[in-house]
């Protein structure tokens, strides 16, 4: 359904998709064509109504046995259209496809064959009355190579699918000559000879046929050219069609005109270039008007996309310190317990009549040094909490890694729980944003912190190292050897909405955290082995390293 509350481009936009045909529809779309084709040429042979074979009167009828090749044709390209069938289904339709020869080989066997083999009385089966056309060469190149094509594309090989392809363009290309020669009266190029040329029905079958072949594979082979989402692909699903089909048209309006005496044929070729210029330019224009709007519309769906995920991030963050809160409050206890202690001290010291300046100047000074560690732990929850603009600077991973470890510090001692730094020195800057980085880290820390809360009889350790691969990238591995994961935890885990907490997590963390990796130009993956502990390693390029690979 449209919706009306969209702006005008977006109404476009969304238009030009709902009248779109789905690709999969077109080999239906082909198979119905043909068979129909086929059905009503044999019905106007069997009823004795000659236009049907004919289209129009004058021009060449399809023969007998070519409406029953289509019919083995169109169920042919009906049995192997999909990708995933049956080995019987595809047994049947590379049968038919071979069937598909039939009318060049009747054409054959009709004067040498079947007369020789003493199986004369095949030949009523096929040939109905006494008018029907010759040997036409041009229906046995065509009759050929799709029949082939279908043959072929029941073994569905990827290797395969070019030639397929080539062989269904190359019959189209023929195909499309011998049409637009019915259209200019050029017999020459459908017939040698007023009886052995292609009927204009066979012709427009086997073009149904030939777009089937192609649209069987829309997205593999030479069809990925046309079928791309990139900005290529539209380019040629929309001019295309005008540059090939404008040119024919135009000129055949000239040749009627010059038929009828209304232009010269000097004006007329004059005329032809003219409008097919003015034509072409005019659909290039309004090509590039829509490409344009589409592109508009593609950096508004990106920004907003990027928006929703600066969101939920923030979302996560916020839970992080929702399912942190209990240790931050112990970390806040220390010295605000320490700086009660002390001002109480003060107070005693100032009671008395003589107070020892030096102690009581001590006790300031802790004093001091607590409010300002109360302050510094305040500080890092309220900006790993707090929602910015995000932006690209040098990072230094080795600081960021120190950071959280510092705020993690709590909730590691809390639960008993060892972190470990290996930071390899003089690590080169990454181009990238802090806060995103800080939230991989402390998302995935926290995860490891968390699933060693059970009490074990060995030691709980977090270890974090940091190096540099022969590639130039920076790689950081997180491993704690806690419980692990299974195969099928293991596989689920960067899934979106995929928890092991419960009703205690959302599922958001490690599916945002592989997010903001691979926008990094990275790469985030997982190991684990049950009852050992579980292994998280990311990758990311230098700074001035992901420039030069795109370069």
């Amino acid at each position: 359904m449209i919706n009306g509350n969209l702006s005008y481009d977006e109404r476009r936009y969304q238009i030009s998709r709902f009248y779109a045909i789905p690709l999969d529809y077109i080999p239906q779309i082909a198979v119905i064509g043909v068979m129909l084709i086929a059905v009503s040429v044999l019905l106007g042979r069997y009823q004795g109504i000659l236009m049907l074979p004919a289209f129009l009167p004058g021009l060449t009828a399809m023969d007998t046995h070519v409406a029953i090749g289509l019919l083995f044709c169109g169920t042919s390209l009906w049995l192997l259209q999909p990708k995933e069938i049956t080995p019987l289904r595809r047994r049947a339709g590379q049968t038919m496809a071979l069937f598909c020869l039939l009318p060049a080989f009747l054409s054959v066997a009709d004067t040498q064959l079947i007369p020789a083999s003493g199986l004369d009385w095949l030949l009523p089966l096929f040939t109905l009355d006494s008018n029907v056309t010759g040997d036409s060469p041009h229906r046995h190149i065509a009759f050929t190579m799709a029949g082939l094509a279908l043959f072929l594309l029941g073994f569905n090989r990827t290797g395969l699918l070019s030639i397929i392809q080539w062989l269904a363009v190359l019959t189209l290309t023929m195909l499309i000559v011998i049409m637009f020669s019915y259209l200019y009266s050029l017999t020459g190029y459908y017939s040698y000879t007023t009886i052995n040329g292609m009927a204009l029905s066979t012709a427009l079958s086997l073009t149904f046929l030939t777009n089937g072949i192609l649209f069987a594979r829309p997205h593999e082979g030479i069809m990925r050219l046309i079928t791309s989402a990139a900005a290529g692909g539209v380019i040629m699903r929309r001019l295309l069609p005008i540059v090939v089909v404008a040119p024919l048209m135009i000129g055949w309006l000239m040749l009627a005109g010059q038929r009828f005496g209304l232009v010269t044929p000097y004006f007329g070729l004059a005329m032809h270039e003219v409008m097919t210029t003015l034509l072409i330019t005019v659909f290039i224009i309004h090509i590039a008007i829509s490409l344009n709007r589409e592109e508009k519309l593609r950096h508004c769906a990106e920004a907003g996309a990027k928006k929703h995920q600066s969101d939920l991030a923030h979302l996560v963050r916020i839970t992080t310190m929702g399912e942190m809160v209990t240790s931050i409050a112990h970390e806040l206890k220390q010295p605000l317990t320490a700086i009660s202690l002390y001002s109480a001290n003060c107070k005693e010291m100032l009671s008395a009549t003589h107070a020892p300046v030096d102690q009581l100047t001590r006790q300031l000074d802790e004093i001091q040094i607590q409010s300002l560690r109360a302050a510094e732990i305040i500080h890092s929850t309220l900006e790993f909490a707090r929602k910015k603009e995000l932006h690209a600077a040098s990072v230094q991973l080795n600081e960021l890694i120190t950071e959280i470890k510092n705020f993690l510090e709590a909730e590691a001692r809390n639960g008993d729980v060892q972190l470990v730094l290996e930071l390899a020195p003089k690590l080169p800057t990454i181009e990238g944003d802090a806060i995103q980085l800080r939230q991989v880290l402390l998302n995935i820390i926290h995860n490891a912190i968390e699933s060693m809360q059970a009490k074990v009889n060995k030691p709980k350790l977090v270890t974090v190292q940091t190096s540099l691969t022969a590639a130039g990238e920076i790689r950081t591995i997180i491993a704690d050897n806690g419980p692990g994961m299974d195969a099928k935890t293991l596989s689920h885990i960067f899934e979106s909405f995929f928890t092991t907490k419960g009703d205690a997590g959302i599922g958001m963390g490690l599916s945002i955290s592989r997010s903001i990796i691979e926008a990094h130009g990275g790469l985030l993956w997982a190991t684990s082995i049950p009852g050992q502990g579980s292994t998280f390693t990311f990758t990311l390029p230098r700074e001035g390293l992901k420039d030069q690979g795109r370069g």
